[in-house]
């Protein structure tokens, strides 16, 4: 019988190519496709807040060039420097649950379709 590894939520565990079917499966669906919109949901809270950074960022560019005292400058490009990695952080995280979201996804439906093929 062939395996294959999977990560889903950080952890590997391995699992049969061919999905077991068993009286826990919709329960186990349900649980994916709920854990799938989760993270859907948590990954579009980070990309608001990312935007929330950029914006900001934008500001403090503007208002860096805008002025013309060197200290008032520093301290736009001050917050200009704490904003970018916070962004980054915040949309390579929101990447990861997409693809988590996915992978769950992927996993639902092919357990739905082993299902409905043994019904």
């Amino acid at each position: 019988m062939s395996v294959v590894a999977l990560c889903l939520g950080g952890s590997s565990a391995l699992v049969r190519a061919e999905e077991e079917i068993s009286s826990a499966t919709p329960t186990i669906i349900d649980t994916l496709r709920r854990d799938a919109v989760r993270d859907r949901r948590l990954a579009e809270s980070n990309l608001e807040a990312a935007r929330v950074r950029r914006n900001l960022e934008a500001m403090a560019r503007r208002n860096a060039a805008r002025t013309s005292d060197p200290l008032e400058k520093r301290w736009w490009l001050d917050d200009v420097a704490g904003y970018v990695p916070i962004a980054e952080e915040l949309e390579a995280y929101a990447r990861h649950l997409i693809q988590q979201a996915d992978a769950f996804d992927a996993r639902a439906a092919r357990l739905q379709a082993a299902l409905d093929g043994k019904n």
